[in-house]
């Protein structure tokens, strides 16, 4: 806690909760006006999946998030609401069996893809859905745009504050994924993807294993390989291409080796 180490009982979300209203209490008690920006990161939603004591079974077959609810409560009730964004958005996704697979470390949509709600009185249309891709590195310019700031850094994010307005801008649909083999988690290789607005195109690096090639909006759960077909031979090459030079142009040709630690996933015994 700001620098000093603290020991706290109780369950996470609710500490976490519990520091961030104490804290935006305080900047509504300043009552000068100064624009505030609260960062709340929820740990429990990781795995383990262990919910409180007191949330197991009560909620089964509903939809319910009571931290989230006391933060947006609050702010309907201080009359911030109208003069604030509000982002909800996850770090990454997770499969849970898709593919065969579990975990997070690889270019499948389950994965890659996180859900993000944002809402704002006046400034985004009630029930309104943003079709073009939205990545997690347009997040930071967007509220430094809104913020009327400027970074101090290159970004490769760039800001979708006017789709949030409604406006109809033309922003280039693509994302680089990057993903390096981890001594922690052996059982994934060095996995790079190029991912379109609809098509998308993935490279394991480091193992005998066939290229991938998807057509999301024919295909969206990603059961259909399309690297073999002669009629997507083009658009493979093309997207190949076009991965490479993105990670030439970004550093990612460096593949960064880390020393190993103690711990491995392949390892890990499960509970008794």
């Amino acid at each position: 806690m700001n620098g000093e180490a603290v020991q706290e009982k109780g369950y996470t979300t609710d500490l976490l909760t519990d520091h961030a209203m104490e804290w935006l209490e305080g900047q509504r008690a300043r009552e000068d006006g100064r624009p505030f920006f609260l960062y709340l990161s929820h740990k429990a939603v990781h795995a383990e999946f262990d919910a409180a004591p007191r949330h197991r079974g009560r909620y089964a077959g509903k939809t319910l998030d009571e931290s989230v609810g006391r933060v947006l409560d609050y702010l309907e009730a201080s009359g911030l609401a109208e003069s604030t964004l509000v982002i909800y958005i996850g770090d990454n996704g997770f499969l849970l069996g898709e593919h065969g697979l579990i975990d997070k470390r690889n270019a499948y949509e389950p994965a890659m893809r996180v859900p993000m709600l944002l809402y704002a009185p006046g400034l985004i249309a009630p029930g309104s859905m943003i079709t073009p891709m939205v990545r997690g590195i347009d997040i930071a310019p967007t509220i430094l745009e809104l913020a009327s700031a400027t970074a101090t850094i290159d970004m490769d994010g760039r800001s979708v504050l006017p789709l949030l307005r409604g406006e109809h801008v033309t922003l280039p649909l693509e994302m680089l994924y990057e993903y390096y083999w981890e001594h922690a988690f052996p059982h994934t290789p060095t996995v790079f993807a190029l991912r379109e607005q609809r098509y998308k195109y993935i490279y394991y690096h480091g193992v005998w294993d066939a290229d991938e090639l998807y057509d999301l909006g024919a295909d969206p759960l990603e059961r259909h390989n399309l690297i073999g077909d002669p009629a997507h031979r083009q658009r493979a090459d093309a997207l190949k291409g076009r991965l490479w030079d993105l990670l030439e142009q970004t550093g990612g040709m460096s593949i960064p080796l880390r020393r190993a630690g103690p711990w491995r996933a392949d390892q890990r015994k499960p509970a008794k």
